[in-house]
This record gives C-alpha cells, sequence and structure tokens, in this order.
C-alpha cells in the first residue's frame, strides 16, 4: 500500500483525479484484508479526490468509515484528518453548520493529542471554510465551530456516523 502513496500524489497534483482514485482503490484493496493500520488514512485521501471529483456521496462514504475505523484503532491523527474531509463534503453539500462543527472537533481533537492539523489539510480546507463562513456570518460559524471544538472524539464519531438530511 505505501508503495501506491508517491504515484498517487503526483497523479493527484497534476489533477489526473481518476489516476489517483483508481490508485486508491488498489491501495485500500492490499490494505483491508491486513486489518485497520493505515486504512483511515487511504480512506482520508480518496474522501479527498472523490470530493474534487464532485463525488460527494463517495466522499462521504469513505469519510465516514475512515472516522469509525480511526475511532476503532484508536488513531486520533487520522481520526482528524477524516473530520475535515467531511467538512469540507458538508460544505459542497451546503450543511453549513454540519462543515462549521465538523472543523471545530477536528480542531479540538488535533489540539488535545498534540498534532495540529497538517498544511495540506488546512489548505483544501480553506476555501471550503471561507465559502461557509461568508454565507453564514461569523457569528453562526463560531458558535458551530466552537459546539464541535467541545465534543468528545465519542460524540464527534457519533455526530458523524449519524445520518443528517
Amino acid at each position: 500500500g505505501l508503495l501506491l502513496i508517491a504515484p498517487t500524489s503526483v497523479a493527484w497534483l497534476t489533477g489526473n483525479y481518476e489516476r489517483a482514485r483508481a490508485r486508491l482503490e488498489e491501495a485500500l484493496s492490499l490494505v483491508r484484508p491486513r486489518g485497520k493500520w493505515m486504512l483511515a488514512t487511504i480512506l482520508y485521501n480518496v474522501c479527498q479526490v472523490a470530493i474534487q471529483q464532485g463525488q460527494l456521496g463517495q466522499a462521504e462514504d469513505a469519510g465516514r468509515e475512515g472516522v469509525a475505523c480511526s475511532h476503532e484503532t484508536g488513531d486520533y491523527r487520522a481520526l482528524t484528518w477524516c473530520l475535515g474531509g467531511l467538512a469540507c463534503a458538508a460544505a459542497a453539500r451546503r450543511q453549513l453548520h454540519r462543515a462549521a462543527r465538523m472543523w471545530g472537533a477536528a480542531e479540538g481533537i488535533s489540539e488535545s493529542i498534540g498534532a495540529p492539523l497538517p498544511p495540506f489539510l488546512r489548505s483544501f480546507a480553506g476555501p471550503y471554510l471561507l465559502g461557509v463562513r461568508d454565507t453564514v456570518g461569523n457569528e453562526q460559524f463560531a458558535a458551530a465551530w466552537t459546539e464541535g471544538r467541545q465534543m468528545t472524539p465519542d460524540a464527534v464519531v457519533a455526530y458523524v456516523l449519524r445520518d443528517e438530511a
């Protein structure tokens, strides 16, 4: 699975999302049967590429599976990445308060484990979050973000896995 990450990154950075997605699916097929190690990280990448392809349902499926997997293994770093990806998918679906809440949760958990959200996730999420803030206003964005920030990992996982129209 690890050997597929570098070519995936090259395909992704050059805008070849179909090739990146194919590589990620290949990585999933190799990693899944061997257990949960690295699975959530690959699922986060699937989520992000699917968002860029406009396939929000597939992005959400990957993000939710990544959240469940990372919670089960106690990998809170991967949990924050998957939450960040799901926040972007929610923003793209115009689920604005949900997006702000999930981003707040990702930042709160990342701070609590001493692992700041990585620059690549922040730069990807930036335009989505600015769009949310511009639409709902600073006050509502801050309120939803604070709600998310105050959620425990268990509460965040339950929130994410619960269907919300």
